[in-house]
């Protein structure tokens, strides 16, 4: 019986400390995304859609369209909220609360009726671009679609413009 419960009190110590050490690693650090208040050269432009189920383009009109410098706190948020995956179905979409200085260190726009964006004066560095696209089919009472991410590199080059499409399954 005391090797039983030594082993579980050892064991819940592991996972308390792996759990502390998570929590280290996913502190927000500003100097780690400061960077992206950084006056830069390029201009992404970007295209957000996801295909229906129909095959039709479904486009992210007047969606708010985020630029997230990558830094660990945003990579563990990112594997978290997304689980691996690079689109997350509207009723998959989890409530993960950020740090609140996090936001400050973000930018954003709005998608016009094409799904298109665009983000001026990006300094170099590795970014994620995230947003949403859902509609609501007729006769339907939930939405569809869902958010989706992916990640886009600024050289350090004098590059004056990056495409860039986002698109979802």
């Amino acid at each position: 019986m005391r090797s039983h419960l030594s082993r579980l009190i050892i064991l819940g110590a592991a996972a308390m400390a792996a759990t502390c050490g998570l929590a280290q690693e996913r502190a927000f650090d500003p100097k780690a995304a400061a960077f992206i208040h950084k006056e830069g050269k390029t201009t992404i432009e970007g295209h957000a859609f996801v295909r229906r189920p129909d095959n039709v383009a479904e486009n992210a009109v007047g969606q708010v369209v985020r630029l997230i410098p990558m830094t660990p706190y945003s990579e563990t948020r990112f594997a978290e909220f997304y689980k691996g995956k690079k689109f997350l179905p509207a009723w998959q979409i989890p409530k993960i609360e950020a740090d609140p200085e996090y936001t400050s260190y973000t930018r954003t726009t709005t998608s016009d009726s094409n799904g298109r964006f665009t983000f001026e004066n990006v300094a170099p560095g590795k970014y994620y671009v995230a947003t949403q696209v859902t509609w609501r089919p007729k006769g339907n009472l939930f939405s569809e679609g869902g958010a989706l991410y992916d990640i886009v590199t600024m050289p350090n080059k004098d590059t004056k413009k990056v495409k860039f499409i986002l698109t979802g399954p």
